[in-house]
């Protein structure tokens, strides 16, 4: 198996969608710690029936469609990817990258998380943010689907940002990308 770090975000445009208004969802609850890895096997590209996630999404790029991306102030549209064989999809946010993995192997329950850790409950999932301010402001959300899937959210500013504001940012994308995840 090999070790995926997940460095919790992704480059400095979330201040624009940071400021871009309206209101979360999340609801905090409990703090800890340190930077998110995850064990990670060879995920498929793709979830099969056999996977027992087959509600899970494919397609990482279909948790944001293009207009709700363009509401955020994406700067173009979503770039599939795979990450450690997981379905990824990235946005550019001006300075600031946004990355949604889905994985349809791994739970939340699976994260080994050492940064600043919260659980929170937005729309009708549970879901952890964790923050890294190692570097450059790094925020990640975790959704769980189920006890053994989540989709992530890593969001990373390019520039020198309070973490606080690239987690506001987090949030708002978040928010978009609940509302296409299968009921858990």
């Amino acid at each position: 198996m090999k070790r995926f770090v997940v460095l919790a975000g992704m480059v400095a445009a979330l201040l624009a969608a940071a400021a871009c208004g309206g209101s979360t969802q999340g609801q905090g609850t409990s703090t800890t710690t340190g930077t998110v890895t995850s064990d990670t096997g060879s995920s498929e590209a793709t979830t099969s029936s056999g996977s027992g996630n087959s509600a899970l999404p494919s397609d990482a790029c279909s948790l944001m469609t293009p207009s709700e991306a363009l509401q955020l102030h994406a700067t173009g549209t979503g770039e599939a990817s795979l990450i450690a064989g997981a379905p990824a999809c990235q946005w550019s946010f001006g300075t600031t990258a946004v990355t949604v993995t889905v994985d349809a192997h791994l739970g939340v329950s699976q994260l080994n998380v050492t940064g600043p850790e919260t659980n929170l409950t937005i729309g009708n999932h549970h879901a952890v943010q964790m923050e890294d301010t190692s570097d450059t402001a790094h925020c990640f959300i975790s959704f769980e689907v189920t006890s053994s899937s989540r989709v992530d959210i890593q969001v990373v500013e390019a520039q020198s940002t309070p973490t606080a504001t690239t987690c506001q940012g987090a949030m708002k994308i978040a928010t978009v990308v609940e509302k296409h995840l299968p009921s858990s």
